[in-house]
Protein backbone atom coordinates (compact mmCIF):
# COMPACT_ATOMS: atom_id res chain seq x y z
CA UNK A 1 0.00 0.00 0.00
CA UNK A 2 1.75 2.98 -1.01
CA UNK A 3 2.22 5.77 1.96
CA UNK A 4 0.41 8.82 2.38
CA UNK A 5 1.67 12.15 0.96
CA UNK A 6 1.26 15.43 2.39
CA UNK A 7 0.87 17.96 -0.04
CA UNK A 8 1.26 20.57 1.86
CA UNK A 9 -0.32 24.18 2.74
CA UNK A 10 -2.29 25.18 -0.25
CA UNK A 11 -0.59 28.21 -2.31
CA UNK A 12 -2.28 31.66 -1.30
CA UNK A 13 -4.38 32.74 -4.17
CA UNK A 14 -2.60 36.48 -5.19
CA UNK A 15 -5.28 39.02 -6.02
CA UNK A 16 -4.90 40.69 -9.24
CA UNK A 17 -4.34 44.24 -9.17
CA UNK A 18 -7.92 44.34 -11.45
CA UNK A 19 -9.63 42.93 -8.21
CA UNK A 20 -8.26 45.86 -5.94
CA UNK A 21 -8.63 48.90 -8.06
CA UNK A 22 -12.18 47.51 -8.82
CA UNK A 23 -12.78 47.20 -4.94
CA UNK A 24 -11.43 50.73 -4.12
CA UNK A 25 -12.95 53.91 -4.68
CA UNK A 26 -12.58 56.00 -6.89
CA UNK A 27 -9.98 58.80 -6.03
CA UNK A 28 -10.98 62.72 -6.50
CA UNK A 29 -8.79 64.28 -8.74
CA UNK A 30 -6.50 66.47 -7.85
CA UNK A 31 -7.62 70.30 -7.41
CA UNK A 32 -7.44 73.00 -10.33
CA UNK A 33 -5.82 75.06 -7.77
CA UNK A 34 -3.30 73.95 -5.05
CA UNK A 35 -3.38 77.24 -2.32
CA UNK A 36 -5.36 80.62 -2.49
CA UNK A 37 -4.86 83.10 0.14
CA UNK A 38 -6.87 86.12 1.17
CA UNK A 39 -6.31 89.22 3.66
CA UNK A 40 -8.78 89.30 6.01
CA UNK A 41 -8.88 92.07 8.68
CA UNK A 42 -9.66 90.33 11.63
CA UNK A 43 -8.05 86.17 11.72
CA UNK A 44 -10.50 84.86 14.49
CA UNK A 45 -13.62 86.36 13.02
CA UNK A 46 -12.81 85.08 9.57
CA UNK A 47 -11.39 81.40 10.17
CA UNK A 48 -15.00 80.85 12.56
CA UNK A 49 -16.97 81.91 9.53
CA UNK A 50 -15.58 79.77 6.97
CA UNK A 51 -15.60 76.93 9.43
CA UNK A 52 -18.89 77.48 10.11
CA UNK A 53 -20.24 78.24 6.96
CA UNK A 54 -18.58 75.24 4.79
CA UNK A 55 -17.56 73.24 7.48
CA UNK A 56 -13.89 73.43 6.94
CA UNK A 57 -11.27 72.08 9.98
CA UNK A 58 -8.04 74.12 10.79
CA UNK A 59 -4.78 72.50 9.38
CA UNK A 60 -2.66 75.03 10.97
CA UNK A 61 -2.86 77.85 12.68
CA UNK A 62 -0.35 80.73 13.47
CA UNK A 63 -0.91 84.24 14.85
CA UNK A 64 -1.00 85.76 11.30
CA UNK A 65 -2.28 83.45 9.08
CA UNK A 66 -5.09 79.92 9.36
CA UNK A 67 -5.59 77.33 7.04
CA UNK A 68 -7.95 75.10 5.73
CA UNK A 69 -7.85 72.00 3.52
CA UNK A 70 -11.03 73.00 1.01
CA UNK A 71 -11.30 69.60 -1.26
CA UNK A 72 -7.55 69.63 -1.83
CA UNK A 73 -7.29 73.38 -2.58
CA UNK A 74 -5.09 74.93 0.87
CA UNK A 75 -7.51 78.12 1.56
CA UNK A 76 -5.27 80.34 3.98
CA UNK A 77 -6.67 83.26 5.48
CA UNK A 78 -3.46 85.77 6.60
CA UNK A 79 -4.03 89.20 8.47
CA UNK A 80 -1.24 91.27 7.29
CA UNK A 81 1.33 92.68 9.73
CA UNK A 82 2.03 95.59 7.87
CA UNK A 83 1.00 96.51 4.24
CA UNK A 84 -1.79 94.93 2.63
CA UNK A 85 0.03 93.48 -1.07
CA UNK A 86 -1.43 91.92 -4.69
CA UNK A 87 -4.78 92.39 -5.98
CA UNK A 88 -8.09 92.65 -3.93
CA UNK A 89 -9.66 89.00 -4.17
CA UNK A 90 -13.01 89.75 -4.69
CA UNK A 91 -14.43 86.29 -5.67
CA UNK A 92 -13.19 82.25 -5.91
CA UNK A 93 -15.78 79.66 -6.55
CA UNK A 94 -15.80 76.14 -4.54
CA UNK A 95 -16.42 72.88 -6.64
CA UNK A 96 -19.34 70.65 -4.59
CA UNK A 97 -20.47 67.75 -6.45
CA UNK A 98 -23.70 68.34 -8.47
CA UNK A 99 -25.96 65.75 -6.49
CA UNK A 100 -24.84 67.59 -3.30
CA UNK A 101 -25.71 71.25 -4.59
CA UNK A 102 -29.54 70.87 -3.43
CA UNK A 103 -28.56 70.76 0.42
CA UNK A 104 -26.27 73.32 -0.08
CA UNK A 105 -29.10 75.14 -1.54
CA UNK A 106 -31.29 74.19 1.42
CA UNK A 107 -28.51 75.13 3.71
CA UNK A 108 -28.12 78.94 2.15
CA UNK A 109 -31.74 79.43 0.62
CA UNK A 110 -31.29 83.30 0.46
CA UNK A 111 -28.32 83.36 -1.38
CA UNK A 112 -28.29 84.59 -4.62
CA UNK A 113 -28.59 82.12 -6.99
CA UNK A 114 -27.54 81.72 -11.00
CA UNK A 115 -28.30 79.12 -13.25
CA UNK A 116 -25.90 78.44 -16.12
CA UNK A 117 -27.97 75.87 -17.77
CA UNK A 118 -26.02 72.90 -16.98
CA UNK A 119 -25.18 73.58 -13.17
CA UNK A 120 -26.48 76.05 -10.66
CA UNK A 121 -23.84 78.51 -8.33
CA UNK A 122 -24.73 79.96 -5.29
CA UNK A 123 -22.75 83.19 -4.16
CA UNK A 124 -22.21 84.53 -0.67
CA UNK A 125 -20.13 87.12 1.37
CA UNK A 126 -17.85 87.15 4.14
CA UNK A 127 -16.96 89.96 6.60
CA UNK A 128 -13.82 91.08 4.45
CA UNK A 129 -15.85 91.93 0.90
CA UNK A 130 -14.82 88.19 -0.17
CA UNK A 131 -17.79 86.63 -2.18
CA UNK A 132 -17.30 82.76 -1.87
CA UNK A 133 -19.27 81.15 -4.82
CA UNK A 134 -20.82 77.08 -4.43
CA UNK A 135 -21.03 75.68 -8.36
CA UNK A 136 -22.14 72.50 -8.47
CA UNK A 137 -19.81 71.84 -11.22
CA UNK A 138 -17.95 68.12 -9.81
CA UNK A 139 -18.61 65.05 -11.10
CA UNK A 140 -21.05 63.16 -8.98
CA UNK A 141 -18.08 60.55 -8.54
CA UNK A 142 -15.99 63.41 -6.45
CA UNK A 143 -16.85 64.34 -2.65
CA UNK A 144 -18.49 64.74 -0.79
CA UNK A 145 -18.19 67.96 0.03
CA UNK A 146 -16.35 70.70 -1.31
CA UNK A 147 -13.67 69.12 -4.21
CA UNK A 148 -11.07 72.68 -4.49
CA UNK A 149 -11.73 75.95 -6.20
CA UNK A 150 -11.96 76.29 -9.93
CA UNK A 151 -12.47 80.24 -10.08
CA UNK A 152 -10.91 83.29 -8.73
CA UNK A 153 -11.32 86.73 -9.49
CA UNK A 154 -9.11 89.46 -8.73
CA UNK A 155 -9.46 93.60 -8.15
CA UNK A 156 -5.99 94.88 -9.97
CA UNK A 157 -5.13 98.31 -10.33
CA UNK A 158 -3.90 97.84 -14.12
CA UNK A 159 -5.81 95.13 -15.93
CA UNK A 160 -3.60 95.00 -18.92
CA UNK A 161 -0.01 94.72 -16.92
CA UNK A 162 -1.80 92.21 -14.71
CA UNK A 163 -2.59 90.00 -17.47
CA UNK A 164 0.70 90.33 -18.99
CA UNK A 165 2.10 88.97 -15.78
CA UNK A 166 -0.51 85.96 -16.21
CA UNK A 167 -0.05 85.32 -19.80
CA UNK A 168 3.74 84.72 -18.76
CA UNK A 169 2.46 81.94 -16.35
CA UNK A 170 0.56 80.07 -19.34
CA UNK A 171 -2.86 81.74 -18.94
CA UNK A 172 -4.94 82.30 -22.41
CA UNK A 173 -7.56 84.99 -22.50
CA UNK A 174 -10.91 83.36 -23.65
CA UNK A 175 -13.25 86.55 -22.83
CA UNK A 176 -13.41 90.20 -21.77
CA UNK A 177 -16.34 92.40 -20.94
CA UNK A 178 -17.26 96.24 -21.88
CA UNK A 179 -19.31 97.17 -18.81
CA UNK A 180 -16.95 96.89 -16.55
CA UNK A 181 -13.06 96.56 -17.23
CA UNK A 182 -12.38 92.88 -17.09
CA UNK A 183 -10.36 90.10 -18.98
CA UNK A 184 -11.29 86.54 -18.27
CA UNK A 185 -7.84 83.51 -18.66
CA UNK A 186 -7.78 80.49 -18.49
CA UNK A 187 -4.72 78.04 -17.71
CA UNK A 188 -1.91 77.50 -16.70
CA UNK A 189 -0.70 75.59 -20.44
CA UNK A 190 -0.11 71.66 -20.28
CA UNK A 191 -1.47 71.78 -16.74
CA UNK A 192 -3.73 67.99 -16.32
CA UNK A 193 -6.35 70.51 -14.84
CA UNK A 194 -6.86 73.86 -15.27
CA UNK A 195 -8.67 76.63 -14.00
CA UNK A 196 -9.84 80.18 -14.39
CA UNK A 197 -8.94 83.47 -13.23
CA UNK A 198 -10.53 86.80 -13.79
CA UNK A 199 -8.83 90.65 -13.71
CA UNK A 200 -11.49 93.12 -12.85
CA UNK A 201 -11.24 96.96 -12.81
CA UNK A 202 -11.10 98.26 -9.39
CA UNK A 203 -14.85 98.44 -7.86
CA UNK A 204 -14.83 98.26 -4.28
CA UNK A 205 -12.41 100.92 -3.55
CA UNK A 206 -8.62 101.90 -3.93
CA UNK A 207 -5.68 100.63 -1.85
CA UNK A 208 -3.47 103.21 0.12
CA UNK A 209 -0.26 102.74 1.77
CA UNK A 210 -1.06 101.16 5.48
CA UNK A 211 -5.07 100.03 4.73
CA UNK A 212 -6.21 96.92 5.22
CA UNK A 213 -8.75 95.24 2.51
CA UNK A 214 -11.11 96.98 2.04
CA UNK A 215 -14.69 95.70 3.12
CA UNK A 216 -18.09 97.02 0.93
CA UNK A 217 -21.45 95.58 0.24
CA UNK A 218 -22.47 93.35 -2.82
CA UNK A 219 -24.54 96.53 -3.58
CA UNK A 220 -21.98 98.85 -4.17
CA UNK A 221 -20.36 97.23 -7.00
CA UNK A 222 -23.05 96.32 -9.49
CA UNK A 223 -21.38 93.17 -11.18
CA UNK A 224 -20.93 91.46 -8.62
CA UNK A 225 -21.08 88.15 -8.63
CA UNK A 226 -19.70 87.41 -12.00
CA UNK A 227 -21.21 85.18 -14.40
CA UNK A 228 -19.04 83.36 -16.64
CA UNK A 229 -20.10 83.83 -20.46
CA UNK A 230 -17.90 81.03 -20.80
CA UNK A 231 -18.06 77.47 -19.51
CA UNK A 232 -14.95 76.95 -17.18
CA UNK A 233 -12.01 73.89 -18.65
CA UNK A 234 -11.62 72.75 -15.15
CA UNK A 235 -15.42 70.90 -14.67
CA UNK A 236 -17.69 69.76 -17.04
CA UNK A 237 -20.47 72.78 -17.04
Amino acid sequence: MPADTDPGPEPEREESATDESERAPPADPDPALASLALEVTDLGRAASWYADTFGLVPTRRTATEAAFDAGGTELVLRRPASVPRGGLHTHFAFEVPGRDYPAWRARFPDAPEVDFGSFRSLYLEDADGHAPEVGGTAPDGTGPGLVGVFEVVLEVANVDLASECWAALGFSTVDRGDDRRRIRMRGPTGADRQFDVELWEPCSGSRTPGAASTSTSRSACANRPPAPTTPSATSPR
